[in-house]
């Protein structure tokens, strides 16, 4: 489109929405034909395509609507008090509707999107000061300056929490040091040995004292089967720690009983502990681990059902595989459990759910952080599926509000992203990632950055010596 195809488009449109503002016909001319040569000249900073005519007619009005407030506050028809106050109304007002929205937005996101609301609110605050400026005096002015600041600083440090102090992997490191309580019990442990398997394999030397002295609490107590698994998982569990072990009935037929063999196993996550201990002590014979090799394939083998696959069972599955030194590299498995991430990942919007993550269960219509945690890992053994949304993955595992209040879901959730950007078939992120899926914060602040524009653009009344006569009708 050149500029003639513009205004031929447009001119009747943009003059018909002008006057619906209050202009006249002649300023609404007028306005229409700044707004025109403003837009055309300015092409460039359009976002979008601006050959586009719904791109560019979007553009147009917001030119239009600035130029028209720019033009009555040179006239002296409006002041910087009345548009500022009527732009921090519409400020705090569309806070609050991002807020609602927030759990209606189908889109992928890669940060946290409770900086749109933290952005509104600020440039709102700011905007008080900028109206306020001439009418405050001395004291007073310097109180009031100086609480607006505190307030402003304050709201940054809720809502921007995840920006300025993001889990970082030295937060991540001193969380998993001080790990000395489960909370939840075997939940707890499970939680925890993501972010510690992910500090093991980047190479970062950990003090465990910890959370050994707790696990050997467990030994001495309860010995939760679970517990014992996932803590030999991080590699808690010495030799010496073994003796006091019970050792359950059914280890002898776990070695010995030939008719299991390629039969799956039931419980893996509660047999773990007993093989990793086996393995520890050095008691498998060559046959047994035959026996134990084939049950470990059959496991993650075992016919994709609803009832029957679960991820955490094919993830210990193949994690005992390495440890008996028997890593599964068959390749119809690889194309198997690929199929089976595909399958998992839940894309399609639910409200109030962020899409992108991994169901425990096929029925399951909505993805979970432990599920999300297990299928990135399992990516490390089998692979990324090429028809897997890498970028619905990152939306699921961005930053939150509310992660200052839950460290151990945090450091779970930064431990998996760390390890799925660390994936060899992923691609890395660019700047044009985040220019691509974050326009509701690019809205923001330029929606920001017009409000104190239009507003600056207004006389301000209370510092002008001149006071400003009515316009004269003719």
């Amino acid at each position: 489109m050149d500029l003639s195809d513009i205004i031929d488009r447009f001119r009747g449109p943009l003059i018909g929405l002008i006057a619906s503002w209050g202009a006249n016909y002649n300023d609404a001319s007028e306005i229409a034909q700044d707004s025109f040569a403003d837009a055309y000249l300015n092409r460039g900073s359009c976002r979008g395509d601006w050959q586009d005519p719904e791109v560019f007619g979007a553009w147009l009005r917001g030119i239009a609507m600035v130029t028209l407030v720019t033009r009555l506050g040179r006239a002296g028809l409006i002041d910087r008090s009345t548009v500022g106050g009527t732009l921090i109304t519409s400020l705090l007002g569309l806070m609050q509707v991002t807020q609602i929205t927030d759990s209606f937005d189908s889109g992928y996101h890669l940060l946290d999107q409770g900086l749109v609301p933290m952005i509104l609110l600020m440039a709102a605050m700011l905007l008080g000061v900028v109206m306020a400026t001439g009418k405050w005096k001395g004291w007073q002015s310097a109180e009031k300056t100086v609480g607006i600041i505190i307030v402003a600083v304050l709201f940054v440090l809720f809502f921007g929490e995840s920006i300025w102090n993001p889990m970082s992997i030295q937060k991540m490191k001193t969380h998993v040091e001080s790990f000395d309580k489960a909370r939840h019990s075997s939940s707890s442990w499970q939680q925890w040995a993501v972010p510690t398997v992910w500090l093991q394999q980047s190479g970062v030397t950990l003090d465990l004292s910890k959370p050994r002295a707790l696990f050997q609490a467990e030994i001495k107590g309860e010995q939760n089967q679970y517990i014992l698994g996932t803590a030999s998982r991080t590699g808690l569990v010495l030799p010496a720690d073994l003796s006091p072990v019970r050792r359950p009935i059914y280890q002898l037929n776990l070695k010995v009983d030939p008719f299991l063999r390629d039969r799956a196993f039931m419980f893996i996550e509660h047999d773990e502990f007993a093989i990793r201990k086996l393995v520890l002590l050095g008691q498998w014979q060559e046959g047994e681990l035959d026996l134990l090799e084939s049950r470990l394939l059959a496991t993650i083998k075992r016919p994709f059902t609803p009832e029957s696959v679960n991820l955490m069972d094919a993830l210990v599955a193949t994690l005992l595989l390495e440890a008996i030194g028997r890593p599964c590299k068959d390749d119809s498995i690889r194309q198997q459990m690929q199929h089976h991430l595909v399958a998992r990942q839940r894309t399609r919007f639910k409200m109030g759910v962020r899409n992108g993550g991994f169901a425990a269960h096929m029925r399951l219509d909505h993805g979970d952080l432990s599920s999300t945690s297990v299928a990135v890992e399992l990516m490390e053994h089998y692979g990324v599926p090429s028809e897997l949304n890498i970028m619905a993955i990152r939306n699921f595992l961005r930053p939150s509000i509310v992660d200052f209040w839950e460290p151990e879901w945090t450091a779970m959730k930064v431990a998996t992203k760390m390890r799925l950007e660390g994936l060899a078939q992923v691609p890395p992120l660019t700047w044009w990632d985040y220019v691509r899926y974050e326009s509701s914060i690019e809205m923001a602040i330029v929606f920001a950055l017009l409000c104190f524009f239009a507003t600056l653009g207004c006389p301000n009344r209370s510092t002008s010596s001149v006071p400003i006569q009515p316009p004269v009708e003719d």
